[in-house]
């Protein structure tokens, strides 16, 4: 895939969200916004790669896609918490799909949730089939082509 080929189909991704406060670039962390849904992301240049970017941007995306007008995932959590590791590991299994998806080879490690995920994997057996349950729907939700398809994801998921 060539790289204008997966920015592309990247870019599609996130203008999908149709985020409400947008996509600004500003900083030198990346993080979902739920407040103002919103995704900050640091300048491109900041970034060994445009395809670790695109893999960063992709994670946030999952991310934006449990805000509560889209698939109604994200819950208040404290960093540490399993919550927040449920969260975090959705959004990077989602990211390794989507990446996938869109052909690029970027960088997915957060190694500092790995021992979150390890606790709560310890915890509850069943924590990665869940996690990867919620990060099959973000990527469906993130890579459906028609309003019409996101409502009946949104549905499927509320029923």
């Amino acid at each position: 895939v060539s790289q204008s080929r997966y920015c592309e189909q990247a870019d599609q991704i996130v203008s999908r969200l149709n985020l409400a406060g947008g996509l600004t670039h500003a900083g030198d962390s990346a993080y979902f916004r739920p407040s103002t849904d919103a995704i900050v992301m640091p300048p491109m240049a900041a970034f060994d790669s445009r395809e670790n970017y695109y893999a960063t941007l992709l994670h946030e995306s999952v991310h934006a896609s449990g805000h509560d007008s889209r698939l109604k995932r994200i819950t208040p959590a404290r960093f540490g918490s399993e919550n927040y590791a449920f969260e975090e590991l959705v959004a990077e299994l989602g990211a390794a799909m989507l990446c996938a998806k869109c052909g690029i080879n970027g960088d997915l490690r957060h190694a500092g949730y790995i021992e979150n995920w390890l606790q709560a994997l310890r915890n509850d057996k069943k924590f990665i089939l869940s996690a990867s349950a919620k990060a099959q729907q973000a990527m469906d939700y993130l890579t459906a082509t028609s309003a019409d398809e996101h409502g009946e994801i949104t549905e499927a998921l509320a029923a």
